[in-house]
């Protein structure tokens, strides 16, 4: 189980602490190849990851991540069970840098 993505961070990311451990959640918006659409993909990195994303990344930064993708599933609220399925990122690359001119691509193809 492998994936390799190359894309643009979507939001600002926000580092949390999780039992000791260093988290930040985002997703990736990665177009598709020969096309103009764009899937947007639930990412997860801990500890020392997480934390060279949040020093040198924000919303716009592209970068390309080698991870493994990971589904898990929770109870809301509400009583409803809830699927999910996020990349696990192991590494990351720094393939570009924060443009306004990227920024502002992402941010007018979010669907929100």
């Amino acid at each position: 189980n492998s994936i390799v993505l190359i894309g643009r961070i979507v939001k600002d990311l926000e580092l949390k602490e999780v039992k000791e451990n260093k988290v930040v959640r985002f997703s990736l918006a990665v177009p598709r190849r020969g096309s103009k659409e764009v899937d947007y993909v639930n990412c997860l990195a801990w500890n020392k990851t997480a934390e060279l994303l949040k020093t040198y990344c924000g919303k716009g930064s592209q970068i390309g991540i080698v991870g493994r993708l990971q589904t898990g599933h929770y109870t809301d609220k509400d009583s409803k069970e809830v699927y999910t399925t996020e990349v696990v990122i192991d590494s990351v690359d720094f393939t570009g840098s924060k443009t306004k001119e990227a920024t502002a691509e992402v941010t007018e193809q979010l669907p929100f």
